[in-house]
């Protein structure tokens, strides 16, 4: 995906030492949860990152000339066995994670500004608990998997009807305009139509 880097980001990536780190947020039922892979607490954007360390992991973003739907996997482990009812709880699907990569000075001071390196949807999560604490695995989607599900729509005027209205203001047109193309769908069903000459039979209809 083409990204907007910073020069200072090109710069501090280009130097002889490295000091970058993921920032990821991920939405939950009651919150979102903003974490990096550093430790202590750490404020960007006017959001507050909690440190976790080696706790923490994302898996390698890919990078293709193609368009399709490419996953990333964010794995927190270390996580106390009392907040397995509540990561359960509060978990759910497509909700929006993103993964920054942000780059630090030899003072640790961010580098203006973090990249956004991967956006998506939130899955199912993989819990995996062995008593006192619990890891969490938790694959994210690209928008782009949207492709591949079934579109629940139907020709008839109500399913026409209950997205007219955006699709009106996304066109700039009258909120009053009416399409009545829907109210046809049923009769068409029924029609016979005849190829050729009208027949003194049936046997040459088509239905």
């Amino acid at each position: 995906m083409p990204r907007n880097v910073t020069t200072q980001m090109v710069a501090a990536l280009s130097a002889e030492v490295v000091r970058a780190a993921f920032l990821v947020n991920v939405q939950f039922k009651n919150e979102t949860l903003y974490t990096w892979g550093g430790l202590g607490d750490f404020t960007w954007n006017g959001n507050v990152y909690t440190g976790v360390g080696d706790f923490g992991s994302v898996s390698n973003i890919p990078e293709t000339s193609t368009v399709e739907s490419q996953g990333v996997t964010l794995t927190l482990g270390g996580i106390p066995a009392t907040y397995l009812g509540e990561v359960i709880a509060n978990s759910q699907l497509f909700n929006l994670a993103q993964v920054w990569l942000a780059c630090f000075d030899g003072s640790m001071n961010l580098v203006p500004s973090p990249t956004l390196m991967y956006q998506g949807l939130t899955d199912v999560p993989k819990l995996s608990d062995d008593g006192q604490s619990f890891s969490v695995t938790l694959a994210l989607e690209n928008v782009l998997v949207d492709l591949n599900r079934t579109v629940e729509r139907y020709y008839t005027d109500v399913d026409q009807r209950a997205n007219l209205a955006p699709i009106l203001a996304r066109l700039g047109l009258p909120s009053t305009t009416i399409d009545t193309g829907g109210q046809f769908v049923v009769g068409i069903q029924n029609q016979i139509i005849y190829w050729g000459v009208t027949p003194q039979s049936s046997n040459n209809t088509l239905s």
